[in-house]
């Protein structure tokens, strides 16, 4: 599993919280935590390799039905989604 991270130095703390309530979860529910890899941000071209060569992709939150959304079909790849209407849809409505 490979979970982009933003590279806003802003969000550094928010995500190392991420990472170790992640990891957390990840233990107490049986599974193996070094299966995740946190990567920063990346090139469009290592992105898109990453996104076309996934088994599936999680369709982000709050901000769904994007760019995760749109890349999983360019690549034919399936994608999971809350089916919720995200906040950006909400603010454009």
């Amino acid at each position: 599993i490979i979970i982009l991270l933003s590279a806003l130095k802003s969000k550094f703390i928010a995500q190392l919280l991420f990472q170790r309530r992640l990891l957390d979860a990840i233990q107490r529910n049986g599974a193996d935590p070094t299966r995740i890899l946190f990567m920063p941000q990346i090139s469009s071209t290592v992105y898109s390799r990453i996104v076309c060569g996934a088994d599936v992709t999680l369709d982000s939150l709050p901000f769904g039905g994007g760019v995760t959304m749109s890349d999983s079909i360019r690549c034919n790849v399936p994608f999971v989604t809350s089916g919720e209407i995200s906040i950006v849809k909400l603010l454009y409505c």
